[in-house]
């Protein structure tokens, strides 16, 4: 069914504790169902302590807690992506007149 693949798909999402990504996740509407998977996850994988311990603290913090938990917001990031040269059209050939 369609909301089990949300929520299949959201558990590669837990990884990410990038600011922005976290504050998207915690908003998803699928959001409960795939920490309560993670949970059940958690009985059989027991190194997603971590990642489990993390999602249960966020929920429990406000916005601004949460925003002081993750640190100073990125800036710039890293280097920026190289402009791509477009290709230039080639003419066609004008075609010759007839005098």
């Amino acid at each position: 069914s369609i909301p089990m693949q949300e929520i299949w798909m959201l558990q590669s999402r837990f990884p990410e504790r990038r600011r922005k990504r976290v504050f998207r996740l915690l908003s998803h509407p699928r959001f409960r169902a795939a920490y309560d998977f993670l949970e059940l996850r958690l009985e059989a994988e027991p190194e997603l302590a971590g990642e489990f311990a993390f999602w249960r603290d966020a929920q429990e913090l406000s916005g601004d807690q949460l925003s002081a938990h993750l640190g100073p917001p990125r800036t710039g990031g890293g280097d920026p992506k190289p402009s791509r040269r477009r290709r230039r059209r080639r003419r066609k050939p004008a075609s010759e007149s007839s005098e």
